[in-house]
């Protein structure tokens, strides 16, 4: 029976349960398979391997059966791991916040690493399609809501209304992203090195939903709030927009207007949970509340993007210079012109403000 058990052990490998190799301890060690084997020896069931790290592979180990699981019902790994997670720790809500922001900082990290691939992929269906591709399923506009209907509760309030609304957001783009990797391309033209970085960057993509959407779960099964209803793949696939094979352009078209509004979606939570990671309470009263685009001062441009302008600038006035001298004449008179309109306007102005005055 011990000899069992050390090799379920050694298959199971726990490294929760052993030192580190260096510093291996001989007594602790023989405890731990001495416990390891009464437990399997007591008949309490079979043994399952438990992984803390998410593992993303569609078949999964659960009691010694293998069965099919979407990848964005358990996001966490294997069922056994999430049901482990199920029990409300003490954990505060401010921490559970700050964790779930962190996750979607990688993600948008991920995201700005291949934009250069992106604009090079889909170039050219990107001026064309604008907002000529509509996906209902997807979310939008989530700042705009969570500014209504969350931004003045405190941060208790505010994780029991935002977590679910982004654990559901994060399962509608893992099904996407999952049935996006499905495509079938038909075409004759040869597209090879386009397919390989496009897919490169769909699974990247899709593993980092799956990590959101793990983080998300845990902070809600450790406040102790319950798991929003799942979605199946119907949202998706029964969709008149959706199309699951096509030439090249559709699928890029496609393509392009999932990663449209997955960018907007990851802008739109970092700057929700900046505002519910706040220090203080985090509470503010609904009816002073400032419109939504005052709370965000407009990004600095970058030196180059200063220096362009400037060089602009200074072309357009050696571009003056170099004017024709007739055309020049006819620009100062139509600027003097103005000039003496704006001053007879603003002298008018004056007058009627005396009458007032006088009557």
């Amino acid at each position: 029976m011990v000899g069992n058990a050390l090799l379920v052990y050694k298959s199971c490998w726990w490294p929760e349960l052993l030192p580190s190799p260096r510093k291996r301890d001989p007594v602790a060690q023989t405890a731990t398979l001495t416990s390891l084997a009464f437990f399997i020896s007591s008949g309490l069931g079979p043994v399952t391997c438990v992984s803390g790290a998410p593992s993303y592979s569609m078949h999964t180990t659960y009691t010694g059966a293998y069965v099919d699981m979407e990848p964005w019902l358990q996001p966490c790994g294997t069922p056994v791991a999430a049901a482990l997670r199920k029990f409300p720790q003490r954990h505060s809500v401010h921490r559970a916040l700050k964790r779930v922001k962190t996750q979607l900082r990688v993600a948008q990290n991920h995201f700005r690493k291949d934009l250069k691939d992106i604009h090079e992929i889909y170039s050219k269906v990107y001026k064309v399609l604008k907002e000529q591709y509509r996906m209902s399923w997807l979310p939008e506009k989530q700042l705009e809501w969570y500014h209504r209907e969350v931004w003045c509760l405190e941060k208790g309030k505010k994780a029991e209304r935002a977590l679910p609304r982004l654990h559901d957001a994060l399962q509608r783009f893992a099904i996407t992203f999952h049935h996006l990797r499905a495509f079938r391309l038909k075409s004759n033209i040869n597209a090879d090195m386009t397919m390989i970085r496009r897919n490169e960057i769909i699974d990247g993509m899709s593993s980092e939903i799956l990590r959101m959407l793990c983080e998300v779960e845990t902070a809600i099964l450790n406040l102790g709030l319950p798991l929003p209803i799942s979605h199946k793949s119907v949202i998706v696939t029964e969709s008149s927009n959706w199309a699951r094979e096509g030439d090249l352009t559709l699928m890029l078209i496609q393509d392009s207007g999932v990663l449209r509004l997955y960018q907007a979606f990851l802008n739109d939570w970092i700057r929700a949970l900046r505002n519910a990671t706040a220090t203080g309470p985090g509470t503010c009263d609904p009816a002073m509340l400032r419109p939504l685009m005052s709370y965000f001062k407009p990004k600095k441009l970058s030196k180059s993007t200063q220096n362009a302008k400037r060089l602009k600038i200074k072309l357009s006035q050696g571009a003056r210079k170099h004017q024709p001298k007739h055309q020049q004449r006819k620009q100062n008179q139509q600027r003097r012109a103005f000039a003496q309109n704006a001053r007879r306007l603003s002298r008018k102005k004056i007058i009627r403000k005396k009458q007032k005055k006088v009557f």
